[in-house]
């Protein structure tokens, strides 16, 4: 027990707002300040030499007594309803059915559940034909995928695109740091079938790296153009098409995706003035200008306010 500033007050406080302590007890400060002024440590005295009268003091031989008592005790402060496992269960497949079997009608369902309860179980056993389920990386997306083939189930899983080579690889990631991610999967496109590649690669190398993306791509499309039950990423399923597939079951949260934060360099918006419009031009020049402007030429705009939710640059104000 030590001493703290405003102590008193506080006391004084907590006795007044608890109607199971008796009043005068807010006075009892005061005998602990002429205890310490007279270099005494209340806490050590026995309470009956002070508070006679006082219940606590036929249970308890000193202060600190209490302290160590009520330390060691634990309180309930709000209670938390409980169900069986089974009826957890139950439930669980019962919203995972009305999920599925609602179509069409544009809604949301929202699947808060413990940790091991069996979500992915229960939806092993349901017809998913027609879905997508969006995982948050590749591993887990195809530990999904291995655990619905050892049931014997048919199941498509899209593909993770293969090393590239570092220049290509850094192209790619700067249009997708901008937010365009059509014009950088046609750059991987144009990359696996002109003459792009024989730039970055070897002669050698050129023919493995078609073949590779070749595959990509046609694993890819089977994926997109299928309406059977599709396993991918939270990533890849926010930023491509899939025309024959009506519910999307993501498996934990894809918030991070949808209100990603990147950022693009003065460099990148030189690179795509040239495509634009007149008007997302002068936009885009205006950024610039305001780059330049200041002494960090290398400045980086966290985010993107240029970008709309149909992909166009428009005029930040």
């Amino acid at each position: 027990m030590v001493r703290i500033q405003g102590g008193a007050k506080k006391w004084k406080e907590s006795i007044l707002k608890n109607p199971t302590i008796q009043e005068d007890k807010t006075d009892i400060h005061i005998w602990f300040q002429k205890s310490f002024e007279a270099g005494k440590n209340p806490w050590e005295l026995e309470i009956s030499s002070y508070a006679s009268e006082d219940p606590a003091s036929l249970k308890y031989e000193r202060l600190t007594d209490i302290h160590f008592k009520k330390r060691n005790g634990s309180q309930k402060l709000h209670l938390q309803s409980e169900i069986t496992l089974q009826k957890a269960e139950h439930e669980m497949e019962l919203f995972l059915k009305q999920a599925i079997d609602s179509k069409g009608n544009n809604e949301n369902y929202i699947l808060k559940a413990a940790t091991g309860i069996g979500k992915t179980e229960k939806l092993l056993s349901l017809n998913l034909d027609g879905c997508i389920i969006a995982a948050p990386t590749h591993k887990l997306k195809e530990e999904i995928a291995k655990r619905y083939r050892n049931l014997g189930r048919t199941v498509l899983v899209t593909p993770e695109i293969p090393t590239l080579p570092e220049a290509i690889q850094q192209e790619y990631d700067e249009l997708q740091a901008i937010g365009e991610y059509a014009a950088a999967a046609i750059y991987l496109k144009k990359c696996s079938s002109s003459e792009i590649a024989s730039i970055h690669l070897k002669s050698k190398e050129i023919s493995d790296f078609r073949k590779k993306m070749k595959k990509y791509f046609k694993e890819l499309d089977a994926c997109l153009n299928s309406d059977q039950l599709v396993i991918t990423t939270h990533k890849r399923v926010l930023f491509s098409k899939f025309p024959n597939h009506h519910s999307i079951i993501f498996d934990e949260d894809p918030t991070q995706y949808i209100l990603e934060t990147n950022s693009f360099t003065t460099k990148d918006l030189r690179i795509i003035q040239d495509d634009l419009n007149e008007t997302d031009k002068e936009s885009v020049q205006q950024l610039l200008d305001f780059a330049n402007s200041s002494d960090n030429l290398n400045m980086v705009y966290n985010g993107n306010p240029l970008k709309n939710r149909y992909g166009r640059i428009q005029k930040n104000n």
